[in-house]
């Protein structure tokens, strides 16, 4: 498979998604919701990450030619959809070189379009979700005023080459007004 029909391919499968499911825009969500709060810290994120992260990857994967990765390659951000109104916010329906999908779109996509070694693409993902069980105990021990319910993980990270990337999830409490940061990079790693 070559670089732009990898894109074509991934691109009209996005389209198809947002017509076939479509997702509420930023302004159809409850202003200061726990999903306008999500929206805006995944919003927040993804530009940073942009702005940041983008060109040191690009100059990593250059270094790196024995992966033989495109020059030009297709940034895919999967995320829930408080973060698809997020892109779609910040990015406009998907460009030619960057396309945003919730996780499992992605993930199925990808069963049947693999690229494991990230020769046409870099993932990168933000999205919140619930702790596990298996955390609740610490939770709750560390931040006892806070409810377990409360607490959100806002996980972050990208992938663009064989065990390579990195992660974080930062821990976030919705006060029932506003999202409130406990700990940036509660945990955290590289690939």
């Amino acid at each position: 498979m070559k670089l732009q029909e990898y894109k074509d391919e991934l691109l009209s499968f996005a389209k198809r998604q947002r017509k076939d499911h479509p997702l509420k825009d930023a302004e159809d969500l409850a202003e200061d919701s726990e999903e306008d709060w999500q929206r805006r810290i995944i919003g927040g994120h993804l530009m940073d990450w942009f702005d940041r992260r983008v060109r040191n990857i690009l100059e990593q994967r250059h270094t790196l030619r024995v992966f033989h990765f495109d020059p030009k390659p297709i940034v895919v951000f999967t995320t829930t959809p408080p973060g698809i109104a997020a892109a779609k916010d910040i990015m406009g329906e998907s460009p030619e070189d960057f396309v945003y999908l919730l996780r499992e779109e992605f993930e199925h996509w990808e069963e049947k379009h693999r690229d494991e070694f990230f020769k046409f693409h870099i993932h990168y993902w933000g999205y919140f979700n619930d702790p596990s069980p298996e955390l609740h105990g610490e939770l709750a021990e560390a931040y006892p005023s806070a409810g377990v319910d409360q607490l959100k993980l806002h996980r972050t990270g990208d992938m663009w080459g064989p065990n390579c990337g990195v992660f974080a999830a930062h821990l976030w409490r919705w006060t029932g007004e506003s999202m409130e940061l406990l700990q940036e990079a509660y945990s955290k790693g590289i690939y």
